[in-house]
């Protein structure tokens, strides 16, 4: 996390990633990012191997509200 404070669940386990740290996922594990902060978000995602091809873009409605 390069600026800014982001929640990252994790197999529907919420993570505070701040500034200055980072969290791994696992290959295929479900996540979502999301700024519940009013503050902007800046951060790097590092895929190894690629991660070309692996993600599924969900509509609005599809999206689970947190809590």
């Amino acid at each position: 996390m390069l600026a800014g404070e982001l929640t990252m669940e994790l197999d529907g386990v919420s993570h505070i990633v701040t500034s200055g740290s980072g969290i791994e996922i696992p290959p295929h594990a479900r996540h979502q990012a999301r700024n519940e902060s009013t503050l902007d978000v800046r951060f790097l995602v590092v895929s190894s191997p690629s991660t070309r091809g692996d993600r599924i873009d969900l509509d609005e409605e599809q999206i689970i509200p947190a809590g």
